[in-house]
């Protein structure tokens, strides 16, 4: 089922175990995310309106690679590594906001260390952000 997705949504031949630790694989899906937004970004956008469409997105991005509730199975903790860079790619696709992906952060603020894994993983992302925020 996921590699069915995956061949739709990155145009991968790649199998879930090929993704898998392999640090060119998850690179060449980076690139192909890039390429997927350029065409479907606009489309996003569309949905992704307000700051607490674009929270709300990347709460279900972190509960899809952490595999919670409904996405159990779905292998998404093949994404796992890369969730910085799928934020840096929706934001740099215009997709999300800084602003958005700044107050999802603020957002997790005083959580418990077990919902604080991707905003760590964001953290040079985060730190970027913030510094762009404070030059405008």
């Amino acid at each position: 089922r996921v590699e069915a997705q995956d061949e739709v949504l990155f145009n991968s031949t790649l199998s879930v175990e090929e993704l898998r630790g392999d640090a060119g694989q998850l690179k060449m899906l980076v690139a192909k995310l890039r390429a997927q937004l350029k065409t479907w970004g606009a489309l996003l956008q569309r949905f992704l309106k307000s700051v607490d469409d674009q929270v709300e997105l990347l709460l279900t991005l972190e509960e899809f690679c952490g595999e919670e509730e409904d996405f159990q199975g779905m292998h998404g903790e093949l994404y796992a590594p890369i969730f910085p860079h799928v934020l840096k790619e929706m934001y740099e696709a215009d997709v999300l906001t800084d602003e958005a992906i700044l107050k999802w952060a603020e957002e997790k603020e005083g959580a418990d260390e077990e919902d604080l894994v991707f905003v760590k993983k964001c953290a040079a992302l985060l730190e970027w952000l913030e510094e762009e925020d404070d030059d405008d």
